[in-house]
């Protein structure tokens, strides 16, 4: 028999799975019944899924997501408390925790949701009396415009829990490859990411206002022996 805790995150992840089927629906301006009809399912079972039904299996979520252009896709990891991803990502968190003035409260793997069931945290979280500075950093980006979605979610739940204004950064390893990346994705980083590099790079160290969202360029981790 299911435990307790794990129901209720299994009933908190239905729920999350459903409310993003329901969000790329509304934004493809199809109604359930046209979502049912391309997936060969019924319009019942997509109104189940967005209300939150923890009984859909892994197949049945696959096929609803792949036909709104959207890619299901999970992690596990130790729940017993938070962790960095991986030790090369905490290598490069250091980079920035010690270039940073004194003025700035420095949290690695801050959680960005009350819900004790939403196990979401950004990779480095700077605070100051006049903002917050989330800081995710990527070592690799396969799926750009939808990791980038995912920080963008993350940086509005923790501008829901605070007053101060909330500024996302993306941080990334200055490699060839992720030079390259950023160029063909330009546009949409001048839009959403427009504060550049050496900027944010200057208020980390004297402590003065990040201002807006922007790209950080982090110079790379030698590779260990």
């Amino acid at each position: 028999m299911i435990g307790a805790t794990a129901a209720r995150r299994a009933e908190w992840l239905s729920r999350r799975i459903g409310a993003e089927v329901r969000t790329a629906r509304r934004t493809r301006g199809w109604s359930q019944r046209e979502l049912a009809e391309r997936t060969g399912l019924s319009q019942t079972i997509v109104s189940r899924v967005e209300r939150g039904w923890n009984a859909a299996s892994v197949s049945l979520l696959c096929e609803l997501t792949a036909c709104l252009g959207l890619e299901l896709n999970a992690r596990v990891f130790p729940a017993d408390r938070i962790t960095v991803r991986d030790v090369r990502q905490l290598e490069l968190a250091q980079l920035i925790v010690q270039r940073a003035n004194a003025v700035w409260h420095l949290t690695i793997e801050a959680p960005v949701s009350p819900d004790s069931a939403d196990h979401r945290a950004v990779d480095l979280l700077l605070g100051s009396a006049v903002e917050l500075v989330a800081i995710e950093i990527e070592r690799d980006m396969t799926n750009f415009e939808g990791q980038l979605r995912a920080d963008m979610l993350k940086r509005d739940l923790l501008a829901q829990r605070d007053s101060r204004p909330v500024r996302f950064i993306l941080a990334l390893p200055e490699t060839r490859r992720l030079r390259l990346l950023v160029r063909d994705y330009r546009p949409l980083i001048d839009r959403t990411l427009p504060a550049p590099s050496r900027h944010i790079w200057s208020a980390i160290r004297t402590g003065k206002p990040v201002g807006e969202d922007g790209l950080l360029w982090l110079p790379p981790v030698r590779s260990r022996p």
